[in-house]
């Protein structure tokens, strides 16, 4: 028998171990992200305390690996379905939605910014320019394109 023991629910064939890795990675990311954009590095860093930039580094570094790692299980997983146009236009059609809501919300709402249309462009556009704060679901869209091309 396989060593990884697939349990098979739903017509689908569930691989625990690697289920339970990106449920851990998806916790670094979130982590790391607070830890990364929630706090400045300024609040960390005056701190006399270095536990904090321990646990800082931390997450640092373990969220950028749990990226890759959440990315190369995504892609096995991935790379045995079959590939629905269908389904990638709804991931970029949830992905511009989700988008464009957030961005209402945070800037004209809670920040009261003013309208300001390359923000809204940089928001809503998925592949606007290597520095783009939504680079994952750009190269999650290319990915899923070119692994099933």
């Amino acid at each position: 028998m396989n060593e990884i023991n697939p349990q098979v629910q739903s017509n689908k064939i569930r691989i625990s171990n690697f289920e339970i890795l990106r449920l851990v990675c998806m916790l670094l990311i979130i982590f790391s992200h607070y830890f990364v954009h929630g706090l400045t590095i300024d609040e960390i860093a005056v701190s006399t305390s270095t536990l904090n930039t321990i646990i800082l580094n931390f997450f640092c570094v373990f969220g950028n690996v749990a990226v890759l790692v959440f990315m190369i299980i995504s892609g096995y997983f991935g790379s045995s379905s079959k590939f629905r146009f269908t389904k990638f236009l709804l991931l970029l059609f949830e992905y511009i939605f989700y988008s464009l809501t957030f961005y209402f919300l945070i800037q004209m709402v809670f920040l009261k910014n003013p309208f300001d249309f390359k923000s809204f462009i940089h928001a809503f556009v998925p592949f606007y320019g290597s520095s783009a704060p939504n680079w994952f679901i750009s190269s999650y869209l290319i990915f899923t394109f070119l692994l099933h091309s």
